[in-house]
């Protein structure tokens, strides 16, 4: 029978999480989930971090997935924000990072349907993502999160986000 999670288990989980990647649990995680990092658009989310931190947000993104992660690494060092970024590769408990994370960020540049928005909406996580995402129509209808319209805009997409992060 489904149990859902309390706020105390969730405490305790991204405790034990922030530990496990050395970040801060008190600060805001935004979790990206998805193999092919040009075309769901890590870049789009890099750009997203420096301009959180400029706002002095206390913030992080975790990437799971697989894929060649240098060129965006250089990316986040130039940023100076390297340090807000974790690459986690694959994960069998992307539930964990769901249910503890502010938002999921899916800033795609194409999208045939992007089956983590569903999920999300499922584990109550709001959602930003781009508009040419199959599924996006699903978070206007949940009201769980924001599309970002086309054609994106990196400024429309950092808005929406600080929007709801504050």
């Amino acid at each position: 029978r489904f149990q859902p999670v309390t706020e105390d288990v969730k405490r305790q989980l991204k405790m034990t999480l922030a530990q496990d990647l050395d970040l801060n649990s008190d600060d805001h995680w935004l979790l990206m989930v998805g193999s092919g990092f040009r075309t769901k658009g890590v870049d789009r989310s890099i750009r997203l971090m420096a301009h959180l931190l400029t706002k002095n947000l206390n913030v992080n993104l975790l990437i799971i997935g697989q894929d060649n992660n240098t060129q965006f690494m250089r990316m986040a060092k130039i940023l100076k924000i390297d340090t807000q970024i974790k690459f986690l590769g694959a994960k069998e408990n992307i539930a964990d990072y769901m249910a503890v994370s502010s938002l999921l960020v899916h800033p795609a540049y194409r999208e045939n349907t992007g089956t983590v928005i569903l999920e999300s909406i499922v584990m109550g996580l709001p959602v930003v993502a781009s508009e040419v995402c199959g599924y996006a129509t699903y978070i206007k209808e949940s009201g769980c999160g924001e599309v970002i319209p086309e054609p994106f805009t990196q400024d429309s997409f950092n808005q929406i986000v600080y929007q709801l992060l504050t």
